[in-house]
C-alpha cells in the first residue's frame, strides 16, 4: 500500500522539576559560577531522608528528599529562574547557531521547491515525495545513493516540517554551542544517514522522508556528550538537559510505534548520535568562550587550554569522522547486498510475473487479492495488468475495488478511466479524469479528453484537446489520427485532407492514411456516414500513468 508516514516528531518535551543525577562538580563554565551545592550522608544509614532547606535567594523554607548525593540548595521557583538566566547566558557565550539556522533553511527551501514543482502543500504524493528525493529502497539501491542524504530534507507537508524543525532548532542551537559547528554538522548528517540506512534495513520497498532520523541524532549525541563531560558546561545545567533529552527521545520513540511511522530511522539515527557524541573529542574551552570564576569577584576569567590542546583535538575530530564515515560506507554496503534479495523475497511471484509477462503475472495476483481484499496495491497492480494485456473490461472491476479502498490514488482515478476509454464509456472516463485532477501526462491527459469528447459527439471540443496533446507528446500518433477523424465529423473535409496528407508524408508504410485520403480525394464523402475512417485502438500501456514506484507501490 501507499507508504504516507504520518508526523515523526511531536514537540520536544522537557521536564524542568527533576532529581539531580549524580555527576563531579564542573570547574570551568561558560563564565558563570558554579551554584554552591551541599552533600549530605544519611546519619540513619537509610539510602533517603528528609532534610529542611532555607533558599538563600528569597529565604523560602522547604522539605526534600536526599539521597547522599549533591543537592542544590534553591527552591524550585529560584532554581527555575536561575536556569532561564543560565540559559541566557549559555546564548551569549555560546556561538551564534549558524550552521542549525542554515540547516533549517535548507529544509524550508526544499518545501517551497516542492510547492512550486506542485506537490501539495500538506499532503504531498508518493511520486512527488520521491521525485524531490525521498529514500525509497528500489531506486537508492539501483544506483540513486544520494537519496539516502536527500531524504532529510523532504517532508511530508508542512505540518510534519514544522515540527521537525522545531524539535531541530531546540536541540540544535544547543548542540553547536556546546560541540562547536563542525562536530554538530558531522553529527546531524551522519545521524542521518545512519538513520535512513536503518529504514533500509528495516524495510527497504518504504518511502522514508523527514529529519527526524538526523533530529534524533542530534540528540542521542548530546546526551552522550554532556554525560561524559566533554563540554565546560554547569552541571546543574547539563542534568536538566539530560532529563529532558532522554523525555524527548522516550516520548518520540513510542510515539513510533505507531503504524505508519519510520521508527527504525529513529532508533538508527540515535544509536549513531550517542556513538558520535561519546567518539567526539573533548571541547578546548576557549574555543566556546569557556571560563572559570574568580573567587573573589565573582568575574568571568578566561581559562588558557593546555598546550597542544586544541592540535590533540582536531586530530581526534579528523579521526571520529573519517572512522564513522569509513563505517557507514561499509554499512551501505552490506545493507545493500541484504535489501536487494529481501526486496526480491518479499515479492518474488510479483517480481518473476513481471519477467515471464502478463499472461504468467494476472494469476498471481488474483490470487493475491483473493488473500488479501483489502490489498490496494494488490488491484490496483492487477487492473493494470489487464490494460497491459488489452483487457480494458477487465481491468474496471479491480480498479473500482482499489478505488473503494484508496478513493484519494489520482493514479487509480486516472487509470481508470483509461480503461473505461477502451470500453467506450466516454462519460464515465470524462468523470474519472476529473477525479485525477490532471495527475498523469499532460499529454495523455488531453488525449483522453479529446476521445472521450469525440465519444460524447463533440467533435470541435475534441479537436482542440488533440492539438494540445500533440504539442506535448508528438509520439502520440493516434491523436493525429483521431483529429482528423474529428474533422470530418464536423464537416472540415479540407483540413482532414490535408492532415491525412501530412500523416502520409510522415508515414509512408502506414496504408490507413493512404486509405482514408483516397476516398475523401474520391469528392464521395459528405459526411461522416459516407467515410469509413482507420481505426484507432485506444494505447492503454502509454496512457497509464505509472509512477516511479511501480510495481512496488503502484
Amino acid at each position: 500500500m501507499f507508504f504516507r508516514p504520518p508526523l515523526e516528531n511531536p514537540p520536544p518535551v522537557l521536564n524542568q522539576d527533576v532529581v539531580p543525577l549524580k555527576f563531579p562538580r564542573a570547574t570551568v563554565t561558560f563564565g558563570l559560577p558554579s551554584r554552591p551545592r551541599r552533600r549530605f550522608a544519611a546519619a540513619t544509614g537509610a539510602s533517603t531522608i528528609e532534610a529542611q532547606f532555607t533558599c538563600p535567594k528569597c529565604g523560602k523554607t522547604f522539605v526534600r528528599t536526599v539521597d547522599g548525593r549533591a543537592v542544590d540548595p534553591l527552591c524550585k521557583n529560584c532554581q527555575r529562574a536561575a536556569d532561564s538566566e543560565y540559559s541566557a547566558r549559555l546564548a551569549t557565550f555560546g556561538p551564534t547557531p549558524i550552521v542549525t539556522l542554515a540547516l533549517v533553511a535548507a529544509n524550508f527551501a526544499v518545501y517551497v521547491i516542492m510547492l512550486v514543482g506542485g506537490a501539495s502543500w500538506i499532503e504531498p504524493s508518493i511520486t512527488d515525495l520521491v521525485r524531490f528525493g525521498a529514500d525509497f529502497g528500489p531506486l537508492t539501491f539501483g544506483g540513486q545513493w544520494w537519496r539516502l542524504f536527500t531524504n532529510m530534507f523532504v517532508h511530508i507537508g508542512i505540518i510534519h516540517l514544522a515540527l521537525n524543525m522545531w524539535c531541530l532548532w531546540y536541540l540544535g542551537g544547543l548542540a553547536e554551542r556546546v560541540m562547536s559547528r563542525k562536530a554538530f554538522v558531522f553529527l546531524y548528517l551522519a545521524s542521518g544517514f545512519a538513520g535512513s540506512l536503518a529504514s533500509e534495513l528495516w524495510d527497504p520497498v518504504r518511502i522514508s522522508a523527514g529529519a527526524s532520523g538526523a533530529v534524533f541524532g542530534a540528540a542521542g549525541g548530546l546526551v552522550s556528550f554532556i554525560y561524559l563531560r566533554k563540554a565546560p558546561i554547569d552541571m546543574q545545567y547539563a542534568k536538566q538537559r539530560l532529563k529532558g533529552l532522554a523525555t524527548f527521545i522516550g516520548i518520540n520513540l513510542f510515539y513510533g510505534l505507531r503504524a505508519g511511522v519510520d521508527n527504525a530511522a529513529h532508533v538508527g539515527g540515535v544509536v549513531a548520535g550517542l556513538a558520535i557524541g561519546a567518539a567526539l573529542p573533548s571541547v578546548v574551552s576557549d574555543l566556546l568562550g569557556g571560563s572559570s570564576v574568580d573567587a573573589a569577584t565573582g568575574a568571568a576569567v578566561p581559562v588558557a587550554p593546555p598546550l597542544g590542546a586544541h592540535d590533540a583535538a582536531k586530530t581526534k575530530f579528523t579521526i571520529v569522522v573519517a572512522a564513522t564515515t569509513a563505517l557507514l560506507v561499509v554499512a551501505a554496503v552490506a545493507i545493500a547486498h541484504r535489501a536487494i534479495p529481501k526486496m526480491r523475497a518479499d515479492r518474488l511471484e510479483l517480481i518473476s510475473g513481471f519477467e515471464s509477462g502478463t499472461a504468467d503475472l494476472i494469476p498471481i495476483l488474483e490470487n493475491r487479492v483473493q488473500k488479501n481484499p483489502e490489498d490496494f496495491a494488490g488491484f490496483a497492480l492487477l487492473a493494470e495488468e489487464h490494460l497491459f494485456a488489452d483487457d480494458a473490461k477487465a481491468a474496471i472491476d479491480p480498479f473500482q475495488k482499489a478505488l473503494a479502498l484508496n478513493p484519494r490514488s489520482a493514479s487509480t482515478h486516472h487509470n481508470l478511466a483509461v480503461a473505461y476509454l477502451g470500453t467506450g464509456d466516454f462519460q464515465s472516463a470524462k468523470q474519472e479524469i476529473a477525479k485525477a485532477a490532471g495527475d498523469g501526462d499532460p499529454g495523455a491527459v488531453e488525449f483522453m479528453l479529446g476521445m472521450a469528447e469525440d465519444g460524447l459527439g463533440h467533435p470541435d471540443i475534441a479537436i482542440q484537446h488533440y492539438q494540445k496533446a500533440l504539442a506535448v507528446r508528438p509520439d502520440l500518433y493516434e491523436a493525429e489520427f483521431s483529429e482528423a477523424i474529428a474533422y470530418v465529423q464536423s464537416g472540415r473535409f479540407e483540413e482532414a485532407r490535408a492532415l491525412y496528407a501530412k500523416i502520409s508524408t510522415e508515414r509512408p508504410d502506414d496504408t490507413r492514411s493512404a486509405a482514408a485520403l483516397t476516398a475523401l480525394n474520391s469528392g464521395r464523402v459528405k459526411s461522416i456516414a459516407d467515410f469509413n475512417p482507420p481505426q484507432i485502438v485506444v494505447p492503454c500501456d502509454r496512457l497509464m500513468d505509472l509512477p516511479v514506484t511501480w510495481p512496488y507501490l503502484p
